[in-house]
């Protein structure tokens, strides 16, 4: 059984990264410009005028991109490309998971049917029984920039995570990043050029290169791209986390619904919400709300829906893949305070009363 499972931004701001473009643009506007650099200038501009707006830094981009001449446009995409690669390695840094978490963050990865009701329980078990006496092997398509993942699992190609049920084994065979990790694959951008306002920049094939995410790692030519297609297309089961279902990665949304046709896929829509239930007969409208956000991307009919609405389960604010983190520098405090007043048991720092510190 192929399980992929495709993470975006919610998956960091769960742990408490503070990496949304409202957290970077705090940032970025703070710091200090080139007065000739024009289009720099212009985006900030832009964005401190109207930030609410800007919530959505790479749609909102590609309806302001006739704003910019081609000069202007590449200084800005190196100088945000570069900027918020930085302030994504810090935000990543500034945490560490706490002792024993990573046995949850492995285990959910295959104890999916713990977050779901009971009706759907009985549906999803009847589903994966068609592989119980196979390996379950796990794919990762990450859209975030981060690497906290990685370090978290401590990953390894092929790495054994829990299963449930019997002795057969369960691999996390990889993590693909379709955004890139580093500034030099970097990916930032829109879906296609009909999200570009400019009708002289949808002709420039090096524009394309630098904004248009598929053009984009094409033009690197590392294949992760043609990877992560081959993942969700042999997929049985999808999971969805922390994404927003954004216009700007719509192909993937559509590569999802592709392999949603086929008899043996299912989908598990992680979603989230502020609001809070007042109470969980209000769970089947929530769960068809976004059923139909995930839908309405595709280009289908509404019987076709319906039955692809059938393939869908939707686990609504769960403590899915919710993990403690503790920062850094208050760890480091605390190793600090061991040596200054305290003693650690079992790798646990214990206390010392102060009458019972000694010289």
């Amino acid at each position: 059984m192929n399980i992929t499972y495709l993470i975006g931004n919610g998956f960091d701001v769960n742990l408490g990264l503070k990496t949304r473009y409202c957290d970077f643009y705090k940032y970025y506007l703070a710091l200090p410009s080139d007065s000739d650099d024009v289009g720099v200038s212009k985006l900030k501009k832009l964005i401190k005028d109207d930030y609410e707006t800007w919530a959505d830094f790479e749609e909102e981009l590609g309806k302001n991109l006739d704003k910019f001449n081609e000069e202007e446009f590449f200084s800005l995409i190196v100088n945000v490309r570069k900027h918020l690669f930085d302030f994504v390695k810090k935000e990543e840094n500034k945490f560490i998971l706490e002792k024993n978490e990573d046995v949850k963050l492995k285990r959910d990865f295959t104890f999916l049917e713990d977050y779901l009701t009971a009706k759907d329980k009985v549906k999803f078990k009847h589903f994966v029984s068609g592989w119980n006496s196979d390996n379950w092997y796990v794919n990762i398509v990450n859209f975030n920039y981060t690497t906290v993942l990685e370090n978290y699992l401590e990953f390894k190609p092929d790495m054994h995570l829990p299963r449930p049920g019997g002795n057969r084994l369960c691999y996390l065979h990889d993590i693909l990043h379709i955004h890139g990790e580093s500034p030099l694959n970097m990916v930032l951008g829109v879906n296609d050029i009909s999200q570009i306002n400019n009708n002289v920049f949808v002709k420039n094939s090096d524009i394309l290169d630098a904004i248009v995410k598929a053009d984009c790692n094409d033009a690197m030519g590392h294949l992760v791209d043609g990877k992560c297609i081959d993942v969700i297309n042999n997929s049985n089961l999808i999971c969805l986390f922390g994404v927003s279902l954004g216009n700007t990665d719509k192909r993937w949304w559509n590569f999802i619904a592709k392999s949603l046709t086929k008899v043996d896929c299912r989908l598990i829509y992680f979603s989230y919400d502020n609001k809070g239930l007042d109470h969980n007969s209000m769970l089947r409208g929530i769960h068809t709300r976004y059923k139909n956000k995930f839908l309405s991307h595709m280009d289908l009919d509404d019987n076709s829906k319906k039955i692809l609405a059938d393939r869908i389960f939707v686990v609504h604010n769960s403590d899915f893949f919710k993990v403690k983190v503790i920062e850094e520098k208050t760890a480091k405090l605390a190793i600090d305070e061991v040596e200054e007043n305290g003693v650690l048991v079992d790798n646990n720092i214990v206390m010392m009363p102060l009458d019972l510190k000694t010289d």
